[in-house]
């Protein structure tokens, strides 16, 4: 599956609260092969997006003028827009969930939950 560099680094946040989720096993270890999957592709923009900001920026903080600034926006843009192949992955709502109910003890299991700006980050990988 392609999928764009800009889609992968804007969901990075959200790959990480959903390898914290309590899964189950199948699931999580599917999960963790995933994400470290897509880790390389994530290094790599943020290597070469770190030495675009060496380059226009000036000094400790990378200041940059407002054309170095445009410059540098430009050159992120089309970084972001780089198509790369990853793992065809798909997960459904029900997955991340969980079944929740009741364990041995009768203690309430919760179904897990998950914050819509996460959730929002990952459509790309969501079926229903």
């Amino acid at each position: 599956m392609k999928v764009t560099l800009g889609t992968l680094s804007e969901s990075a946040p959200a790959m990480v609260e959903l390898g914290s989720l309590d899964l189950e096993v199948r699931l999580s270890f599917r999960i963790a092969k995933f994400i470290d999957a897509l880790n390389g592709h994530l290094k790599a923009f943020n290597e070469t997006q770190k030495k675009m900001a060496d380059k226009y920026g000036k000094g400790p903080r990378k200041i940059m003028s407002p054309e170095e600034g445009e410059k540098f926006i430009e050159e992120l843009d089309e970084l972001k827009a780089e198509e790369v192949e990853v793992p065809d992955f798909k997960v459904t709502l029900a997955d991340i969930e969980g079944p929740g109910g009741m364990d041995a003890n009768g203690r309430e299991i919760p179904k897990n939950k998950i914050k819509p700006i996460h959730l929002s980050a990952l459509l790309w990988m969501l079926e229903e």
